[in-house]
């Protein structure tokens, strides 16, 4: 393969990645730009659009511009903090997100799985959870998720226990004919 692509939030196991796979290129998911834009633009929605035009023309001189502007028409300090943070993220990305537009990226889907099919069972309604518990939900939602049958997934469970209970049962009474023999011939 000449190009991977590893998109995400440039966590650091993403951002080490691109260090020893070779021929890795990093790529700024959109629900991770998507939500820092939000979190910039949601008190002025009237700015929404213009960021999103601005980051796709890759014009970092508007976009910080904008940023400029969404700074100035705001009043509480914990929301122009929150500002600057996502200016500071995205203005961080800048390399990802343009990556996002090389005509051979196809674009990734893992946040979306992660929050339709595993989040919302295992984290978005807070529960308690062991990690036996948690490995099996995960197993099973991604199974559904993926076309399985639960009913028949249950159903052949019960079958192979069923199965693995005879042969214990056959092999303990195989170990007692055994015994029998090997006492009665002594």
């Amino acid at each position: 393969m000449k190009k991977i692509y590893l998109s995400g939030d440039r966590a650091k196991w993403i951002k080490d990645s691109v260090g020893w796979i070779k021929g890795s290129i990093f790529v700024l998911d959109r629900f991770h730009l998507s939500k820092y834009i939000k979190i910039a633009t949601a008190h002025l929605p009237y700015t929404t659009p213009i960021m999103w035009y601005y980051i796709n023309k890759l014009d970092k001189k508007s976009v910080l511009d904008l940023f400029g502007v969404i700074i100035e028409g705001t009043k509480l300090e914990t929301k122009i903090n929150a500002i600057k943070d996502s200016r500071r993220y995205i203005m961080n990305q800048c390399e990802g997100i343009k990556n996002q537009y090389n005509k051979d990226y196809i674009g990734c889907s893992a946040e979306g799985h992660i929050s339709h099919i595993l989040a919302d069972r295992l984290s978005s309604r807070p529960r308690a959870w062991s990690n036996i518990g948690v490995d099996q939900m995960s197993r099973l939602r991604v199974f559904k998720a993926n076309g399985g049958d639960v009913y028949d997934l249950i159903i052949n469970k019960q079958k192979e226990e069923q199965k693995k209970l005879r042969l214990s049962k056959l092999s303990k009474q195989n170990m007692q004919k055994t015994i029998n023999k090997s006492m009665s011939g002594a």
